[in-house]
């Protein structure tokens, strides 16, 4: 059974987009997305960053592939390491944001968290990166479905 979007699952939330309601009066939103479905294999980690790289280019936001092609290897490594079941990215550019969300069939407990300074803790220095590359970041988990979602904006607020 695929996994389905991580929309509606923000209440986890480490930080803030600093975004409000997401519309601009008068303004049509533009939003593109896709969603790319992968086995729980270490092998597919590659496919997931070609995904985002080939949309971010189809998009005309290049600019942007670095930090997300490491923020989808993370993501997806860590769904693969930890998570069970199919694996789910989906990218989303919409106004001036840029979302990335994976979801895997859940398991955990807990949401994942990034370590913090000082730390001697062997994991989660990975979730550190995505929180210091991102603008906005949370985690949910649930019997069936563990998503971790991250936002980037495309341009400086004015």
């Amino acid at each position: 059974m695929p996994v389905s979007s991580c929309r509606g699952w923000e209440a986890t939330l480490y930080s803030l987009s600093g975004r409000d309601d997401g519309c601009q009066k008068g303004a049509e939103p533009t939003r593109r997305d896709v969603v790319g479905r992968f086995e729980r294999d270490s092998a597919h980690v590659g496919r997931a960053r070609r995904l985002v790289r080939t949309s971010l280019q189809d998009w005309g936001l290049e600019r942007h592939t670095a930090p997300l092609e490491l923020a989808v290897s993370e993501l997806v490594t860590n769904a693969v390491v930890h998570g069970k079941g199919e694996i789910e990215v989906r990218l989303v550019a919409e106004d001036d944001e840029l979302r990335l969300e994976v979801a895997d069939g859940g398991g955990r407990s807990m949401p994942p968290r990034p370590v913090r300074s000082g730390s001697d803790a062997p994991g989660g220095w990975g979730l550190r990166l995505v929180e210091e590359i991102s603008h906005g970041w949370g985690a949910s988990t649930g019997p069936s479905k563990t998503c971790v979602w991250m936002v980037r904006r495309t341009q400086e607020p004015r």
